[in-house]
């Protein structure tokens, strides 16, 4: 038999309290959330790739390298002129086409920096289902962009669901899991952010303990 939400955001709270080395640690806001060219650079390709070793790298080169890529049109005619394939560092086409097709949708939208994007898709619902029907934009990157705006929420990663499901906790779906631990933050009475920070420094360093485990068995 299912829960009552309730249950399980408490539930969740217990096993922070009781979890061996977790810390709440302040998550630190992005360094580049004012510059578009490298925000949507980390937004486009962070799925399903490994953030340390292949998309950080690629993030930061664009922001190195184009510093005036900070508004939609600049980033455009840095694109135009560099190629799409130069600048980000990447020869996989569909995500060549999700950029170009956020470029599209900002400027079909009035939408030239990260103020003006932020503003848009936390005004209301409609704007954020408009944002989400961009083909490769799903529940998880668009969480993940917010939080990169600074936007208090959760971006349900395999971390997270992890965590939840170590907790002992059955969800339905994303949106349960997402709620499960953004009312556990609230109720903790702690940044939305900090929390899913948290947990992901926690089972990123649990993971690594698991494989030095592996390697000295």
């Amino acid at each position: 038999m299912d829960k009552p939400l309730a249950i399980k955001v408490r539930n969740l709270i217990t096993y922070i309290g009781n979890a061996r080395g977790f810390q709440l640690i302040a998550a630190p806001d992005c360094p580049y959330r004012n510059h578009i060219g490298a925000l949507l650079t980390d937004v486009v390709l962070q799925a399903g790739l490994n953030y340390q070793h292949v998309v950080a790298p690629r993030v930061y080169k664009v922001l190195k390298e184009y510093p005036v890529a900070y508004t939609i049109n600049r980033f455009s005619a840095v694109l135009q002129k560099h190629s799409i394939e130069t600048v980000l560092d990447w020869h996989d086409c569909e995500k060549q086409i999700r950029m170009i097709r956020i470029l599209e949708f900002c400027k079909a939208q009035g939408i030239q920096d990260t103020y003006q994007l932020k503003l848009y898709l936390v005004n209301s619902k409609s704007n954020s289902d408009k944002f989400k029907s961009i083909r490769g934009i799903g529940d998880k990157t668009y969480d993940y962009l917010l939080k990169l705006l600074g936007v208090e929420s959760v971006a349900v990663d395999r971390h997270v669901y992890k965590f939840v499901s170590d907790a002992g906790i059955i969800y339905k779906n994303y949106k349960e899991a997402k709620q499960i631990v953004e009312y556990a933050a609230d109720m903790m009475q702690i940044s939305r952010r900090t929390l899913d920070y948290s947990i992901w420094l926690y089972m990123s360093n649990k993971n690594r303990g698991v494989q030095l485990e592996l390697c000295f068995d």
